[in-house]
């Protein structure tokens, strides 16, 4: 607003339009005031936009929904600045120079504030993480509230919502009488003539009216003049009258020196010019005091009650009416259940996704569907590939990946066919042929590589003989390729980093190697050789599975009843877990955000969470550790070396918080600590049990697929299955196909479940497909012929920016 003034100055000055009239300190307030209602308008807009959507899309909807109310308050302020200047001769310099600092106004907002407001909101959002992370331990079974419509501060005051005040205390409104205000307390003093009543009511007269100066009555004195003086009147004269009083005296001169004398007053002895005395009344002195005071009383009146419902109405911006408080807020759910278009007619055997939504899923009909999520419109749009239709055919899939950037997907048959789809033009683009020798992939992901070149993205294909190939996806051809180890390997995964990407693969013999890109080529590396404490033949045995802790740059290896917590840069053991039993590779690990260790600068953090399946019980397991429920307490990850203890507070002077979920079913972890699972709906409602103690040693709105089922397959169907047949079905199997649930379990122990929903058109499904991470707190799941989408709270479908990602998604590494 400050450059509004000075750029309001400068067209003045080009104009060459005077503004010695109006007084210097009155400019702040002019842009001030004008502009205030379109900063409000503005905040508020992107405020009240759906939190899920990126950042950018917030600001952008805002802007296209705000904008043409902008120009209207703009235009309508232009306009009562015209009109005022038309009727009064002495505002229209002050309304020039308004009208000038408003359409500059009104442009930097457009250009300058939107930017701020972007960068704002982000702030926002940082500040509402950490908010939640202060009160996650005292947040139990506790269910996140709509954010409800802006309420006004009269309308909650007076009436309620829904009110008459709800539609005449707008912004607007508010807004326009601090403008008047401002304009008619600004420029009192040029009305300051002798008139014996000068009320309210009487300035609005006279703006709508013009009052010539030949039209004043004769009975009035003439207007005193401001300099009582001839040295005071001569330093009121601006710029033009100093130049007519020089060309009067001496013409073409600059300046000259004049001696003023001051007048001499001559009183007579004994004169008195004061009036006689009369006695008032006290009705007279309320009418003096109410005639010479209504005037700027009634200003700061109006402009205090505007400038008040302007700030409540920001402030109060997630006030919620006393009627619609929902008394029992732990029976609302935070889970969000949505269904995408149908595409299959068979049950899915693979599922993939990406960070910006996309989901790729391959049926048992041999179908590949492609949904793409559209972020303006938060639905989803699909292609079907039929892979029978192809010469050859692409069948049978083994492998199937998706770039996080959500630029391409490939499909992988078992004789090495590799098909590329191009998400954004949505066509299959190129297909490149692959020896595998009928060798089962381990791992099969896209990554971005930094070469001389340029930063270009590449499929990596990893064997089951521990051969690496590198294909280049632009340039359709394979790179290189190269042999990790000489044995076979158990199971690999891909972690990247912004130093360069490493591929983790464990051998048949329990074996560690790690082959690390730097500057394209590949550098090979065996854990064992680096600690000792990881190897084979240590006391406690071979490890047998591993998954990646994305956002640590760790991952974690399991053994017989133990878990090590391992550096992917340093390649050395970090901690080890107290004994665990854990079932074959279901271990999954959450941790709160990354930061950095106040004495050693190492990465450190408030928590972190072993999430696997129990051995003996089949129950899914949630051990926490955390030092403190302070989220300032923080536990340093910093690699420990033998036999020497760690300098910083760790995870071995941390307690051990475990929760249990029985029947668990199917599930998976999300990046927002969180893990969501779908089971069948027990008959006894079942509580998960949680304990602690210290560890001392250690919708979506979319239209539906038309996709008819065939003939022999229609007995699946639920829409037409009569009675009798459901209820022999149920008798059988005792397994009730429509009371699926979906749960959800924090890292702090707050557990919520929703009813699955199911329509006529979906198959009888007896057991879940895969489950994939989707974004940052949902899942996919492959239900029966269709994909469901499970989300805790509001998903904004954003790249991760941590410096670490798990491109086998999370720990969904391939066994071989």
């Amino acid at each position: 607003m400050s450059i509004s003034i000075i750029a309001s100055f400068s067209i003045c000055g080009f104009l060459q339009i005077d503004l010695a009239r109006v007084p210097d300190y009155y400019y702040p307030f002019i842009v001030w005031v004008i502009g205030l209602e379109n900063m409000f308008r503005l905040i508020n807009s992107v405020l009240i936009q759906p939190p899920e959507q990126q950042t950018i899309h917030r600001v952008a909807t805002a802007l296209a929904e705000v904008s043409t109310k902008l120009l209207a308050a703009t235009t309508q302020m232009l306009a009562m600045l015209w009109i005022v200047s038309k009727k009064s001769s002495e505002l229209s310099t002050f309304c020039t120079f308004a009208a000038i600092a408003l359409v500059f106004d009104f442009f930097f907002h457009l250009t300058f504030f939107l930017p701020v407001v972007s960068v704002d909101v982000r702030r926002l959002e940082l500040s509402d993480s950490l908010d939640r992370l202060d009160l996650a331990r005292n947040r139990r079974n506790f269910v996140a509230k709509a954010i409800p419509e802006r309420q006004f501060f009269l309308t909650t005051l007076l009436l309620g919502r829904g009110s008459l005040t709800s539609r005449i205390a707008t912004s607007r409104i508010a807004g326009i009488v601090i403008s008047i205000c401002f304009i008619l307390s600004l420029n009192v003093h040029f009305f300051e003539d002798g008139h014996p009543i000068w009320s309210f009511l009487h300035s609005l007269q006279w703006m709508l009216h013009s009052h010539p100066m030949s039209g004043l009555s004769a009975n009035f004195a003439p207007i005193i003049n401001q300099a009582r003086t001839p040295i005071r009147w001569i330093m009121l004269q601006d710029y033009k009258d100093a130049k007519q009083i020089l060309d009067f005296v001496k013409p073409n001169v600059h300046h000259i020196v004049a001696r003023v004398y001051d007048p001499l007053f001559v009183v007579l002895h004994g004169s008195n010019r004061a009036t006689p005395s009369e006695n008032t009344s006290l009705l007279d002195v309320w009418w003096d005091i109410v005639r010479k005071h209504i005037y700027p009383f009634l200003l700061a009146l109006f402009f205090s009650v505007a400038v008040v419902t302007l700030l409540m109405q920001y402030m109060l911006w997630n006030e919620l009416p006393d009627e619609e408080t929902d008394p029992d807020p732990t029976h609302r759910s935070s889970l969000t259940l949505d269904t995408l278009p149908q595409a299959h007619r068979l049950d899915l055997i693979k599922l993939t996704a990406c960070a910006r939504g996309h989901i790729i899923s391959v049926g048992l009909d041999r179908f590949v569907s492609f949904s793409l999520f559209d972020p303006h419109t938060h639905k989803y749009s699909l292609n079907v590939l039929s892979t029978v239709a192809m010469a050859p055919p692409l069948w049978p899939i083994v492998s199937i990946a998706v770039d996080e950037n959500g630029d391409w997907a490939a499909l992988c048959t078992q004789d090495g066919n590799i098909a590329f789809w191009n998400l954004p033009e949505r066509r299959l683009s190129h297909f490149v042929r692959v020896k595998l020798e009928d060798q089962p992939t381990c791992a099969f992901d896209f990554i971005s590589i930094d070469k001389e070149e340029g930063e270009r993205p590449s499929l990596i294909v990893v064997t089951i003989d521990a051969t690496v190939i590198e294909i280049d996806v632009v340039g359709s051809k394979i790179v290189q390729t190269f042999r990790m180890s000489q044995e076979k390997l158990v199971l690999a995964t891909i972690s990247r980093s912004k130093a360069g990407v490493n591929i983790i693969a464990l051998t048949r013999s329990g074996r560690i190697r790690i082959a690390a890109s730097i500057s394209g080529d590949w550098a090979l590396a065996a854990v064992e050789r680096l600690d000792n404490r990881l190897a084979p033949g240590s006391k406690e045995g071979k490890i047998r599975s591993l998954t990646l802790i994305p956002s640590l740059g760790a991952f974690a290896t399991v053994r017989l009843r133990v878990v090590d917590l391992v550096d992917v840069k340093t390649k050395t053991l970090i901690h080890t877990f107290p004994p665990v039993l854990i079932k074959g590779n279901s271990l999954r690990i959450l941790s709160s955000p990354r930061r950095e260790c106040k004495h050693c600068h190492s990465t450190a953090v408030h928590s972190v969470s072993l999430a696997y399946i129990d051995f003996e019980t089949q129950a899914c397991v949630i051990r926490t550790y955390t030092i403190s429920n302070d989220h300032n307490k923080l536990m340093c990850l910093a690699p420990t070396l033998a036999g020497k203890a760690p300098t910083c507070p760790g995870l071995a002077s941390s307690k051990e918080h475990t929760y249990i979920i029985n029947e668990p079913g199917s599930w998976e972890a999300t990046k927002s600590q969180a893990v969501i699972g779908v089971r069948v709906r027990s008959s006894v409602p079942q509580a998960p049990t949680s304990s602690s103690s210290s560890s001392s040693s250690f919708g979506f709105e979319s239209t539906s697929l038309q996709i008819q089922p065939p003939q022999d397959l229609t007995h699946r169907y639920r829409s037409v299955l009569s009675t009798s047949a459901v209820d022999t079905f149920r008798s059988e199997n005792d397994v009730d196909s429509d009371e699926w649930e979906v749960w959800t379990m924090s890292s702090s122990g707050e557990f919520h479940t929703e009813a699955l929903p199911t329509s006529p058109y979906e198959l009888l499904v007896a057991d879940t497909g895969p489950v994939v991470p989707l974004g940052n707190r949902s899942v996919a799941l492959g239900f029966g012929n269709q994909v469901k989408v499970v989300m805790v709270g509001n998903e904004r479908f954003e790249k991760d920016s941590n410096d670490f990602q798990d491109l086998a998604h999370l720990g969904a590494s391939r066994w071989c």
